[in-house]
């Protein structure tokens, strides 16, 4: 935050211990101004329209209404303003339907100094982002520097039939560890229901692909990098997931690989995410893609959709050398070896990544994935090799002519 910035603050919240609490600690941040500490849902409303906070600390239990609920109300029609929710507890499910309803962080009652103060300063920098970004006189100018035209991504889409089995875990370290000196990257939510990836990289996305698809046939590059986020501490450029879930029927596979086919133009490589259903969004990122991160577990259950998958696959004229079958979770004493699972699929296993359920949860929970938080672990490790193999596979296919489901974007 700017030393010249002050970040006006508004606390809602009716524990007195916590009031307190938050008192202290933001006596001891420089550059705030607290315009007051108020206890319901109904009186921060009437004074968020008079005074327009840059921040609010809402307490997740307020008497007259739900915190996340209230949350939502605020990023709607306040969309400048930035809410940190504040609870007793900070349970998994609680957090991710905090930020999915808008809020830019979620912070216990008995958080620390140093979690709080960063908190707070991240949500002023977003509320001077948001503020410009809202404002009738914004320019190209105020804004972060547009990708250079005449690049073509690798586009490369991780996809499972079956979920939980981690696509979105390995799409989001996937894109790091693709990363370069030279490269400019895009990590793509195309999970239109329930997609995660800006939250799991602790970014809070206000437009998404289905800001875009209305505009499919009228794109330019300035339209495009707004809906982006630049995750700044490692260089991806992400495209939100929507903030509600997207009925797909409703969605056209050419619009949407349109989109895809524009975006690529404007970075080096391009990772897209995808739901384990099979719609309009899911088949437009298995369409454009040159190559494919197909993932698998060690279970029966999966195997079986994996085999259905490459079914469906080779029913619709599709070459099996596009797919890279990557086992994740994998745990060496299963009966399930990869030997096995090669030989039922009749596809090669390309590689396996580890089980580490503990570490793979503390990174998702902290918004700060393994390839940048614990860049040594095993399943970092694994997916560094991946991004190699990716590498050096990309060259062999993107020469090649193949059937498209969808109509190839100019």
């Amino acid at each position: 935050m700017s030393p010249q910035r002050v970040t006006r603050v508004l606390v809602v919240e009716n524990n007195i211990q916590a009031v307190k609490t938050f008192r202290k600690l933001l006596s001891l941040i420089e550059n705030i101004e607290v315009i007051d500490f108020i206890t319901t849902a109904q009186e921060a409303l009437e004074m968020v329209s008079e005074t327009k906070p840059d921040v609010m600390l809402v307490e997740e239990h307020l008497p007259d209404i739900d915190g996340i609920s209230f949350t939502e109300i605020i990023r709607r029609d306040y969309p400048a303003t930035q809410v940190i929710i504040v609870s007793q507890d900070k349970h998994y499910d609680t957090v991710l339907r905090a930020l999915r309803n808008g809020a830019s962080d979620f912070l216990a009652h008995d958080v620390s100094i140093g979690e709080f103060r960063e908190a707070i300063l991240r949500a002023s920098e977003l509320a001077a982002r948001e503020r410009v970004s809202y404002s009738p006189y914004a320019t190209v100018e105020n804004r972060s520097e547009l990708p250079e035209l005449g690049m073509r991504a690798d586009v490369i889409t991780v996809y499972s039939p079956r979920g939980g089995s981690g696509t979105t875990t390995i799409a989001n370290n996937l894109a790091l560890a693709l990363r370069d000196n030279e490269s400019q990257i895009a990590l793509i939510d195309a999970c239109l229901q329930y997609g995660d990836v800006d939250i799991l990289f602790n970014e809070l996305g206000r437009l998404s692909l289905m800001d875009l698809t209305p505009i499919a046939y009228d794109l330019d590059p300035k339209v495009v990098k707004e809906c982006m986020i630049l995750h700044r501490s490692s260089g991806l450029y992400l495209l939100a997931a929507p903030k509600h879930p997207v009925i797909s029927e409703a969605l056209s596979g050419e619009q949407i690989c349109r989109v895809l086919e524009y975006t690529r133009n404007l970075y080096n490589h391009m990772v897209i995410n995808t739901s384990s259903y099979i719609n309009e969004s899911t088949l437009a990122a298995l369409d454009l893609a040159d190559l494919i991160v197909l993932v698998g577990t060690q279970e029966i259950a999966c195997i079986k959709s994996l085999r259905s998958f490459l079914e469906v696959w080779d029913s619709l004229g599709m070459k099996r050398d596009r797919l890279m079958l990557v086992i994740n979770k994998y745990r060496a004493e299963s009966p399930l070896t990869t030997k096995k699972i090669s030989e039922t699929l009749n596809h090669p296993v390309e590689l396996f990544i580890p089980e580490d359920q503990e570490s793979a949860l503390r990174a998702a929970n902290l918004g700060n994935p393994l390839m940048i938080s614990n860049p040594n672990a095993d399943i970092s490790q694994a997916i560094a090799e991946l991004a190699d193999r990716v590498k050096k596979k990309l060259p062999t296919l993107q020469s090649e002519q193949r059937f498209r489901l969808f109509m190839k974007a100019q």
